[in-house]
């Protein structure tokens, strides 16, 4: 699809997803994979070969409101609404290992080397010592 900007001029767009859904989250890390979820699901899309990758996460019991994905390490967090976070391996499309601790909605996630660092709406930042497996 072609649109028109009046700053940049031309400029071609790809449609990954025309589903509507106004509480949709994505994360991109850079890769090939784009993390889309929509309602209590998460989805892997292809964005060089725009196509769904087979793979579909599920098991938080509220929508999600934050995706961490580390394609390099093939992990993905996911914070959501229950108040949890889960860290899925993206091979399998298991779910390793359940982060629990906050008492509001998971609002943002960060990773630093094996560090897991999250924020949400109960005002405070969280860090775990250690993930579940070294990157």
């Amino acid at each position: 699809m072609e649109e028109r900007n009046v700053f940049c001029g031309t400029y071609n767009i790809r449609i990954l997803s025309d589903t509507w859904d106004r509480n949709r989250i994505i994360h991109y890390s850079g890769g090939d994979l784009l993390a889309v979820s929509s309602k209590r699901k998460i989805q892997l899309l292809d964005v060089i070969q725009v196509k769904e990758v087979p793979i579909t996460l599920r098991g938080h019991a509220g929508s999600v409101r934050a995706l961490f994905l580390c394609e390099e390490d093939n992990f993905l967090l996911s914070g959501s609404y229950d108040l949890s976070i889960r860290y899925w391996d993206l091979k399998s499309g298991a779910c390793i290992r359940i982060f629990s601790g906050h008492q509001g909605t998971i609002t943002c996630m960060d990773v630093y080397k094996t560090r897991l660092v999250s924020g949400a709406k109960d005002c405070q930042v969280k860090g775990e010592k250690e993930m579940a497996h070294s990157f």
